[in-house]
């Protein structure tokens, strides 16, 4: 059974699955991937069986609503789960006045945001060692 959940801080579930993807398997180094501004986020996630599965945090800035750390369990990729984090993280962040979406996506996973309007609009720049690009998505009418 799929549950979806926001939490206004982060928690031990989810520094696991962020560690576990981030720090683990793309070797970002722990210090960059916690950030020490995590409670300025909204914290999306998505359970099945009670086990978090998916994860994305979110914020509002002005009415740009900025996406990231868009993440899924090992186990469970190529799922959909990443569509449905992703869509339910716009749809939470929507009410806030929302404008345009902007998040900074890893190289491989351009094509993914594509698939839901989101376009690169910028160059590509260096995160913790992993080559990303900027891009948006304006809000749907």
């Amino acid at each position: 059974m799929e549950t979806y959940l926001t939490y206004p801080n982060i928690n031990s579930e989810i520094t696991e699955l962020r560690q576990e993807v981030f720090v683990k398997e793309q070797n970002v180094p722990y210090e960059l991937e916690i950030e020490t501004d995590e409670e300025k986020y909204l914290h999306f996630c998505l359970f099945e069986n009670h086990i978090l599965i998916a994860y994305a945090r979110g914020r509002i800035e002005g009415t740009v609503a900025r996406i990231g750390r868009v993440c899924v369990n090992k186990n469970y990729r190529r799922l959909g789960y990443g569509s449905k984090i992703l869509q339910y993280a716009e749809a939470e962040l929507l009410p806030f006045n929302v404008q345009k979406y902007s998040l900074n996506a890893q190289v491989t996973a351009v094509e993914f945001y594509k698939q839901f309007g989101y376009q690169v609009v910028g160059e590509g720049f260096l995160e913790a060692g992993i080559l990303h690009y900027p891009m948006v998505k304006p809000r749907k009418k």
